[in-house]
């Protein structure tokens, strides 16, 4: 057998994963790191989304363009939930901040009320 994370042969018990504690948890916190590393860069893109549409204010600015939203950086791949409007319309939203795919291919910018 060797050693999980630096490959040495193990010796001792024949159920033992790594030569001592060293191994063990840079082993482990290796495979922690990669696993939130995915996570901060979903909650970046779900961040920056937010923001870009924060920043349209949907009190003022009623609609946007795909290829406008789009040069802003705005990332379609990636929201936090969908919602069905009474009119049959999806609602896509970046935590409280979203918009509606108007029929004419724009956007319609929209923020969510939710109860704490």
């Amino acid at each position: 057998m060797h050693c999980y994370y630096c490959g040495d042969n193990l010796v001792g018990r024949t159920d033992k994963k790594f030569c001592d504690s060293h191994c063990r948890n840079a082993y482990h916190n290796q495979n922690k790191t990669q696993n939130q590393r995915w996570v901060k860069q979903v909650n970046y893109i779900l961040n920056n989304n937010r923001k870009i549409l924060r920043d349209l204010d949907p009190e003022y600015n009623s609609e946007i363009s795909f290829h406008d939203l789009k040069n802003l950086g705005f990332d379609f791949g990636f929201h936090t939930q969908v919602q069905e409007s009474e009119k049959g319309e999806r609602k896509y939203f970046c935590y409280d901040y979203g918009y509606i795919v108007s029929g004419n291919g724009s956007f319609k910018l929209i923020k969510g009320k939710w109860e704490a």
